[in-house]
């Protein structure tokens, strides 16, 4: 993956993801260490993904 477009493609596959039911509303998600391994990114790709559903509000920031 393109260092540039890394995040925003874990962000789609995360948010394919939260649409198709995997996580139900209020379900604590994976950490970011785990989606890390699991994309083949480092932690600050995964954490900039996150940043952006919380963002666009499919997640909720704790």
């Amino acid at each position: 993956m393109a260092r540039d477009t890394a995040y925003v493609k874990v962000a789609d596959a995360l948010r394919a993801r939260i649409r198709a039911g995997e996580w139900p509303v209020g379900a604590k998600l994976p950490s970011r260490s785990r989606f890390a391994l699991e994309y083949g990114v480092g932690q600050s790709v995964t954490q900039r993904a996150l940043e952006l559903l919380v963002i666009e509000g499919l997640l909720e920031g704790r």
